[in-house]
């Protein structure tokens, strides 16, 4: 059993060689118990957007920038008026605004890359 004089013992481990079975126990059930915890939490995915139609963006291929303010910024390589890709934000409901329209001349087009953060955290 793991007792409390088991958990002082632990302490000593590191200045010891010596592995007490009672001490092993207890480590074990330590381990086991860990374990447990790491595989009870399970991960689930939910789609809050999709890019449905090319005038508000297509192929958003860079990772999304999530925001001080608790909203996703990215970009998409397609779409938009000139097709050649929007910066956007989707906030927690899924709702998309279009904060750039990249129309291929000066201001490029067909991003790679995404929204960076400065220093505040914002986007």
């Amino acid at each position: 059993m793991c007792t409390e004089q088991n958990h002082s013992r632990l302490s000593l481990l590191r200045k010891s060689s010596r592995l007490d079975p009672a001490m092993l126990l207890c480590l074990a059930f330590a381990l086991m118990a860990a374990i447990s915890a790491a595989r009870a939490q399970t991960a689930t995915e939910t789609v809050i957007h999709t890019f449905a139609n090319f005038p508000h963006g297509a192929n958003p291929y860079a990772p999304l920038l999530l925001a001080a303010d608790g909203n996703l910024y990215g970009t998409t390589c397609q779409g938009g008026p000139a097709n050649q890709g929007v910066v956007f934000k989707l906030d927690a409901s899924g709702r998309q605004t279009i904060l750039h329209n990249f129309t291929g001349a000066a201001d490029g087009g067909c991003p790679y890359a995404g929204v960076v953060r400065n220093s505040a955290g914002s986007a």
